[in-house]
């Protein structure tokens, strides 16, 4: 890696701060974090567009939409049910508390 980067500057050839290999969610949200706080950045994705496996989930993303205990509960345990006994239930609680934040961030 550091040949390549040595070679890209000797040629005068911009060399981003970050590479993300995948144009999902994941990478898109990485890329735009990055770029915020002043970071260049370079994404490979190997399909003629963005998105991966996120942009053709017919159902979006799940979030509670409003602070009721009663959907932030509701959340959670459709959460903790759909991981069958596999998941990590402090990570879903997580994944419930900030999932509306998250939400309206992408919107932005």
């Amino acid at each position: 890696p550091s040949f390549l980067r040595h070679s890209l500057i000797a040629l005068n050839v911009q060399v981003p701060d970050v590479v993300i290999v995948g144009g999902g969610l994941a990478g898109l949200v990485t890329a735009i974090s990055i770029a915020e706080r002043g970071g260049s950045v370079v994404i490979l994705e190997k399909q003629s567009t963005l998105g991966g496996n996120s942009g053709k989930a017919s159902s979006g993303i799940n979030s509670v939409r409003s602070n009721t205990s009663l959907d932030i509960n509701g959340f959670f345990k459709d959460t903790v049910k759909s991981q069958n006994g596999r998941g990590n239930p402090d990570l879903a609680q997580i994944l419930v508390e900030r999932s509306n934040t998250s939400v309206h961030w992408l919107e932005s």
